[in-house]
């Protein structure tokens, strides 16, 4: 009896968990364009996820000055800064400025395809790390 119980619960937890999935935001409708994909398992309501969403942590999205637009679109959790009356806020002249200055710019936290691959599957060689833990 406790085993099907436990499967119970297991369905329940798995369901609760499809749930939540199909309850998140469509990466496509976040910054808020139109989805291209026909059998999308995410939400498109931006106003329901708006309404749902948590409160933000902060009054000013960093990105969103730097960039004049935030990546994260109404998933960010600066989003007030950004998002007005239920719509994305774009700075069109800040947007501007910083693409033709966007070429010299290059995010620092970033690892290629290739390093990353390499990383994995452990192609990697660390002599120095290697000597020292030989020690």
């Amino acid at each position: 009896q406790q085993q099907q119980q436990q499967k119970l619960t297991r369905k329940q937890q798995k369901a609760k968990e499809l749930e939540q999935y199909r309850a998140r935001l469509c990466g496509q409708a976040k910054i808020g364009k139109q989805c291209n994909f026909k059998n999308c398992q995410f939400s498109h309501d931006v106003a329901l996820f708006l309404k749902n969403k948590k409160e933000d942590i902060g009054p000013e999205c960093i990105v969103f000055n730097l960039l004049g637009y935030c990546p994260q679109g109404y998933a960010c959790r600066f989003g007030s800064a950004h998002i007005k009356d239920g719509a994305l806020v774009i700075n069109e002249k800040l947007k501007q400025e910083m693409t033709e200055s966007e070429k010299n710019w290059k995010e620092l936290n970033f690892a290629s395809r290739d390093l990353t691959e390499s990383l994995r599957k452990r192609r990697m060689n660390f002599p120095k790390s290697n000597k020292v833990l030989s020690q």
